[in-house]
């Protein structure tokens, strides 16, 4: 019995460390991850350009809240979402998540090349389209939770619950 009790409290000290260990390796591998990227990069010729560059070089951050009114007031209700890793993200997007968000509500997607690097940039170009992403989204959100129109899923919205996404 007292080596039971023993084994508990090492277990309950060791657990922490453990979880301060696996965040500090995670923490490393983000900066391999970037030191990779940018020696990649740099290895590639000038005419390696990301094929979704000029759909990305036209969105401009700051025109993106009047973008999101702008369809608004057509009653053209959407989100975006950022095809940046093995699943979008959704910057901005503070809606709970439902069958109905998922299924029938409006998404457009950008696409910024996931978490394969095959042209020069693409960070660059996947940090502008997160951050107009971000813009257009929360202004959507904003405008949505005001005066619903047309949104397919007002169940949804919940000014309380902020999403991870």
């Amino acid at each position: 019995m007292i080596f039971l009790r023993i084994f508990q409290i090492l277990i309950f000290f060791c657990i922490p460390f453990m979880a301060a260990s696996i965040e500090l390796s995670n923490e490393e591998s983000k900066i391999q991850k970037e030191a990779l990227r940018q020696y990649l990069e740099s290895q590639l010729s000038d005419q390696d350009v990301c094929s979704f560059a000029p759909a990305i070089n036209k969105l401009e951050p700051k025109e993106a809240v009047e973008h999101a009114q702008r369809d608004y007031d057509k009653s053209d209700i959407y989100f975006y979402s950022v095809a940046d890793d093995f699943a979008p993200s959704r910057p901005g997007f503070e809606f709970e998540f439902s069958r109905c968000v998922i299924f029938d509500a409006k998404w457009k997607s950008i696409n910024v090349g996931g978490d394969a690097i095959v042209c020069k940039e693409q960070s660059l170009l996947s940090q502008k389209a997160i951050k107009y992403v971000a813009l257009f989204n929360q202004e959507m959100t904003r405008l949505v939770r005001k005066d619903p129109k047309s949104y397919p899923c007002r169940d949804s919205i919940n000014p309380t619950n902020k999403s991870l996404y």
